[in-house]
C-alpha cells in the first residue's frame, strides 16, 4: 500500500476498526473530491501530508478535507442557491418519475451542481421511459424558472450539460431508437448532430 493510501485510511479512522465513522469520512473527502483527476487528489494530498509534517504531527482529516474545499471556486450564496434549486429539479424529477435512485446530489462540483442517479438495468427500454429521461435532463431548467422566476445558462454550454445530453437523447430517439413519428423504421445515425437537426 503506498503511503498515501496509508495516512488517508489513519485519516478515516484505521479503516475497517472505524466502522461507520470511516465511512462518513472518506465519504465526505470522496464527495469533496468528485470531479477532481487521480493526479490532482495525489497531489493535495503529498500537501496535505506535508504541512502536517511540518507542524509535527499525523496528517488529518482537516488537512485533506480544507485543501479539497480551497480547491473549488468560490460562489455566491445566490450562485449557491440557483444551483440547489436546479440540482434539487432534477431530484424531484427522477424520484417522481420513478426512474431509479439518486446516487450523489451536492453544489460543490468543480463544474458546478450534479445529480446522478442510477436507472435499473430490467427498466424496459420503451419511449415512457425516454420521455421521463429528458424530463430529468430538463428539470432543473424547469426548477429554476418555476422557483426562481427566471433560468441560468447552467443547463447549457457543452454537449456534456443538460441540455447537450437532452438534445443529443431526443435526436437519438428520433432516429436511431425508432421513435420518430415520420420514419420510425429508418434507422439514421448521428454522426453529425447539426446537420440532421438541420
Amino acid at each position: 500500500m503506498a503511503e498515501e493510501e496509508e495516512e488517508l485510511m489513519a485519516v478515516a479512522g484505521h479503516g475497517r476498526q472505524a466502522g461507520a465513522a470511516g465511512d462518513a469520512v472518506l465519504r465526505a473527502l470522496a464527495l469533496k473530491a468528485r470531479g477532481m483527476s487521480g493526479a490532482d487528489i495525489e497531489r493535495l494530498v503529498r500537501e496535505a501530508r506535508q504541512k502536517a509534517r511540518r507542524a509535527h504531527r499525523q496528517l488529518a482529516f482537516s488537512d485533506v478535507f480544507d485543501l479539497l474545499a480551497a480547491a473549488r471556486p468560490p460562489r455566491s450564496q445566490a450562485l449557491r442557491w440557483c444551483m440547489a434549486v436546479h440540482e434539487a429539479g432534477h431530484a424531484v424529477a427522477r424520484l417522481v418519475l420513478d426512474l431509479g435512485r439518486i446516487t450523489s446530489i451536492g453544489i460543490d462540483g468543480p463544474a458546478g451542481g450534479y445529480t446522478e442517479g442510477k436507472t435499473a438495468t430490467t427498466e424496459a427500454e420503451t419511449e415512457a421511459v425516454f420521455d421521463g429521461l429528458l424530463a430529468v435532463s430538463l428539470a432543473g431548467r424547469v426548477a429554476e424558472e418555476e422557483f426562481l422566476g427566471s433560468v441560468s445558462a447552467g443547463a447549457g454550454g457543452s454537449p456534456d450539460s443538460d441540455i447537450g445530453k437532452a438534445t443529443t437523447l431526443a435526436l437519438a430517439m428520433e432516429t436511431e431508437l425508432g421513435f420518430g413519428e415520420t420514419w420510425p423504421l429508418l434507422y439514421r445515425h448521428a454522426d453529425n448532430q447539426t446537420t440532421l437537426l438541420a
